[in-house]
């Protein structure tokens, strides 16, 4: 094949893993801890500035903030507030677990963030999983992480079966939203946790009824799993939609504002931009997703391959024993960067290793 016309194509491949956390139940419940953990627990936090000392907000802050959108907004993550203490019951917290896949954990932040706008309460995210490396901090001179030191030691271990979640509670009648408000009130921890992940129950579902918001209000420390988008539920609550159409007119572009807000990337990522992808004449992001168990698949390596080839979004590759191609001249060469977004890294693997091993056609 005579190759001395074409231009060389580099053909670079990224990778983006996200890996889910093991979660490991047992009876609904942290292992060897009593019904009544919550409540010991967050007793502590209700005692004043002195023994909530964790909470207050680093001032390191070593992260380069992409743009100036935040320096002069309110900033709603700050642990103290007007004088008041970081264990004052007029404070409030909102902790949003970090699981799942990279896309989930950053719609349960965005959503988490939104909520505590609307019911005036401080967000903390949950750092694992990478969501202290992904992000510059997005708040000057104070952190939205919750501290490793959180009392709490098993909340990442809450789920659907957790006795003590509100759904969980409503079920069981340990609580009730159609009582009192004041007196319902009296009945729930300090700490609730409310799950709404995608195998929420119709009782966790309730979390989107005036009612129970109004209870809800009063509870010092909520903490929320979920890998969904939960903000189109919150513009069902009658309570929220004036607020919510003051800050958004536009619904569907929630996400947009939000995430410009709340998600610059951190040096490393950007980094990783400008070596791998910013000189890239084309950039091609592939995405692989499947459901359930999975084993490596050379049939669906098979089918992105064939794809991208037949649609001219990656050159073919030359077969062993082709010609060798001959070297354009300087500045005339085209590259393509790819990036590979999966749960499995081999499937990056495979790619790179095909243009690895050999040479683009065109």
């Amino acid at each position: 094949m005579e190759l001395g016309s074409e231009r060389l194509n580099a053909v670079v491949v990224a990778l983006v893993m996200t890996m889910p956390p093991g979660v490991v139940i047992i009876g609904g419940r942290v292992a060897g801890a009593p019904a009544v953990w919550i409540q010991k627990t967050v007793d502590g936090l209700r005692r004043g500035s002195g023994d909530a000392a964790f909470l207050h907000p680093s001032a390191s802050h070593h992260d380069r903030l992409s743009s100036g959108l935040l320096v002069s907004t309110k900033n709603p993550a700050t642990a103290a507030q007007a004088g008041k203490s970081v264990a004052s019951p007029e404070c409030k917290y909102i902790v949003s677990i970090s699981y799942s896949g990279l896309g989930n954990r950053i719609l349960a932040a965005a959503s988490a963030f939104l909520y505590a706008v609307l019911t005036d309460r401080v967000v903390l995210i949950d750092p694992s999983n990478d969501m202290d490396g992904l992000f510059c901090e997005p708040f000057p001179v104070t952190t939205w992480l919750l501290p490793p030191d959180f009392p709490v030691s098993g909340y990442t271990n809450f789920s659907v079966d957790t006795a003590e979640s509100y759904g969980n509670m409503l079920k069981n009648k340990v609580v009730r939203n159609d009582d009192d408000v004041s007196m319902a009130a009296q009945l729930l921890s300090p700490l609730v946790y409310v799950h709404l992940n995608h195998d929420y129950t119709d009782h966790d579902k309730l979390f989107y009824c005036d009612d129970d918001q109004r209870l809800l209000w009063r509870v010092q420390w909520l903490v929320i799993r979920t890998d969904s988008y939960i903000v189109p539920g919150l513009f069902l609550v009658t309570g929220f939609q004036e607020e919510l159409g003051k800050l958004f007119p536009e619904p569907d572009i929630v996400f947009h504002h939000i995430g410009r807000y709340l998600f610059h990337p951190n040096n490393l990522v950007t980094r990783y931009y400008q070596a791998y992808l910013s000189t890239a004449q084309k950039r091609v992001g592939i995405q692989v997703r499947f459901f359930g168990a999975h084993l490596n698949s050379p049939e669906l390596v098979e089918q992105i391959t064939t794809c991208t080839q037949n649609q001219s979004l990656l050159p073919e590759v030359l077969n062993a024993g082709s010609e060798p191609m001959t070297l354009p001249a300087s500045g005339s060469a085209n590259s393509d960067a790819v990036l590979v977004t999966s749960l499995k890294s081999w499937y990056y693997e495979q790619i790179k290793s095909m243009y690895w091993e050999h040479a683009a056609a065109r």
